[in-house]
């Protein structure tokens, strides 16, 4: 089973707009396009998560727990991808200082108090 971030986007919009052409609006596609990609991840995984009217949509009990798990994942990758950009700014990361101990005692103090300390 394979999942395409897109869709899981996609999915989550059309639950939280209540209609399939507003989500697919909301994540900068057609309704047809939006339509097939849906009917797609339904039959990828052989359960309906929408009910479809003229009322809007609904989701099936499979589409509340695809919600759920979906939602989970998409928050996790836009943690991964802030956490990335933290990296290339250069904002974060891991920095390892070695004294010798006469050195430490007289030098480093004011040097390494502002900073976290590990063994």
């Amino acid at each position: 089973m394979h999942f395409d971030i897109k869709d899981l986007k996609l999915f989550l919009a059309i639950s939280e707009e209540g209609s399939l052409t507003r989500g697919a609006e909301k994540t900068y596609m057609s309704a047809a396009s939006g339509s097939v990609r849906i009917r797609n991840l339904e039959q990828s995984i052989n359960l309906r998560l929408l009910y479809r009217s003229s009322k809007g949509i609904t989701l099936s009990s499979a589409g509340e727990t695809f919600k759920h798990h979906a939602s989970l994942i998409v928050n996790q990758m836009e943690m991964l991808r802030s956490d990335m950009q933290e990296h290339v700014k250069g904002i974060k990361g891991h920095v390892r200082i070695f004294f010798q101990y006469n050195c430490y005692c007289r030098v480093s103090p004011p040097i390494v108090e502002p900073f976290p300390y590990t063994i």
